[in-house]
């Protein structure tokens, strides 16, 4: 086909597709990842759950636990820093960067680059609690 021809379908095939834009899918406000990722990948009573030790994620603590708060095993470390997730260790603990204490979090299998990324654009954005 002469895509000279047909100038629509000449566009349309240089645009690519939306979902490799970069841009993360799904919701980025806080009470989304929370819901959708968070809770359900960190938050059960093994691991990040009410009652354990460190860390911990519930529906009604998460954002105070993370927001501006104090790393429990890496001293000096803030786990969520608004506006900065490169520099943020839960961002580090998911990527699984070197320079984390322990492995990288969650315990099994790393986040989809998806979740990954709408973790980094909430922080990104100002980490606000919506």
């Amino acid at each position: 086909m002469d895509l000279r021809r047909y100038p629509l379908i000449a566009l349309a095939a240089c645009t690519g597709d939306p979902a490799d834009s970069g841009a993360p899918a799904g919701d980025t406000s806080f009470s989304a990842i929370r819901d959708e990722i968070l809770l359900p990948t960190c938050g059960f009573s093994t691991c990040h759950g009410s009652g354990t030790g460190g860390l911990t994620i519930t529906a009604e603590g998460a954002y105070a636990a993370l927001v501006e708060a104090p790393s429990s095993i890496s001293p000096g470390d803030i786990l969520v820093i608004p506006g900065d997730p490169d520099g943020s260790y839960l961002v580090k603990k998911l990527d699984g960067a070197a320079d984390i204490v322990g492995g990288p979090m969650p315990v099994g299998a790393p986040l989809s680059a998806s979740d990954l990324s709408r973790i980094r654009t909430w922080i990104a954005a100002g980490a606000p609690n919506d």
